[in-house]
């Protein structure tokens, strides 16, 4: 059961999810398995927040905290304040999101989760750069890099100095944006991490246009491109298209330049239909999930007014079976009380 909701899940069939994951809730509700009860409360909040019903996730994560406190449990304790940072944040509430972070990360120091604790500090720089507080983002991310070199987790190092490199060229602080561009790429490399090396590469390039080192510019974007199209990454392909016509329009080739921003604005379209086409598959998915929800309700209240029909009818029934008995009682108390009295009179007629 376990593998048929993971693959729901990952297959976005989001209502078969939710009744593999409401099943697993009845059963461990049953057992009393308060932990499992958790986990399960989770995963049908997750499956509402990728739905992008963030009320309703936050319905079933409010449950699912309350019972991960009562036990106790710190690994819970601590998930539960990322799914609610999450959903937070996507709800435009960042101060709010920060927050549940940020008490997340305590309880996974605490723990000595590293790995927990490497990823929360990834969200959490991302939160607070989003929310304009620089100083604080670099400072998260550099707590995540050292997390990350200390479980040697390559990806999450490569991430971390990406990260910092954004903060950095956002900053004006090309040198240092530059550095850590080139750290990300190398480690990106390493992890063959392919999408990411074509970012990464588009980003050491857009510097190299800061400082009019052109050419360079435009040979690292004609790398990254040539991953991209192998690939097949509609995102990298169009950002990689953009910085690509800014290139040639520095250099004054502007029939090149003008392809390229063609190719720009055709990727942009095929991005935006691809958006547009999961948007309405999830809109759909939502809208069966919740007709499905409607018919669950209907379904137990046809259930509710079947078993309080039967209740009248078996009360019924014991009631008539009472009259019926107090009746025959009644009945077989006159023929006694007759009986007596035929005989009474009997017995003094004979005396007579």
């Amino acid at each position: 059961h376990s593998a048929g909701r993971i693959s729901a899940h990952n297959r976005n069939d989001y209502r078969k999810a939710l009744n593999f994951y409401k099943k697993s809730l009845e059963i461990n509700r049953s057992i009393n398995r308060k932990s499992g009860s958790a986990t399960s409360l989770f995963s049908i909040g997750t499956v509402y927040d990728n739905l992008g019903r963030y009320d309703s996730a936050l319905v079933y994560y409010i449950e699912a905290q309350a019972i991960s406190e009562s036990i106790n449990d710190a690994g819970l304790m601590a998930y539960s304040n990322v799914s609610m940072a999450n959903v937070y944040y996507k709800m435009g509430n960042t101060t709010g999101a920060i927050k549940y972070n940020e008490e997340a990360i305590r309880l996974y120091e605490n723990a000595g989760n590293d790995y927990g604790l490497l990823k929360v500090n990834l969200a959490l720089g991302q939160m607070l750069a989003d929310a304009d507080s620089l100083d604080r983002a670099i400072m998260t991310f550099r707590e995540a890099l050292k997390t990350a070199y200390r479980i040697r987790s390559i990806n999450d190092i490569a991430v971390s100095h990406f990260s910092l490199g954004n903060i950095y060229e956002n900053l004006g602080q090309v040198d240092s944006s530059l550095l850590n561009y080139k750290k990300a790429l190398d480690k990106f490399i390493e992890a063959e991490n392919y999408e990411n090396i074509a970012f990464s590469l588009m980003a050491v390039a857009r510097l190299d246009n800061l400082k009019r080192n052109h050419d360079e510019a435009r040979m690292l974007l004609e790398e990254a491109l040539n991953i991209a199209e192998n690939i097949g990454s509609p995102s990298a392909l169009m950002q990689g298209y953009q910085e690509m016509a800014l290139t040639y329009s520095y250099l004054k080739d502007y029939k090149n330049a003008y392809a390229f921003f063609h190719k720009y604005s055709s990727a942009k379209d095929s991005v935006m239909t691809v958006e547009k086409q999961k948007q309405i598959l999830e809109l759909q998915t939502q809208y069966e999930t919740e007709k499905k929800d409607r018919e669950n309700i209907m379904l137990r209240k046809d259930q509710q007014i079947l078993q309080s029909a039967r209740n009248s009818l078996i009360i019924g029934a014991l009631l008539l079976l009472l009259v019926v008995f107090v009746i025959f009682n009644s009945l077989r108390i006159k023929r006694r009380d007759n009986k007596l009295l035929r005989e009474q009179r009997d017995e003094i007629a004979r005396q007579k």
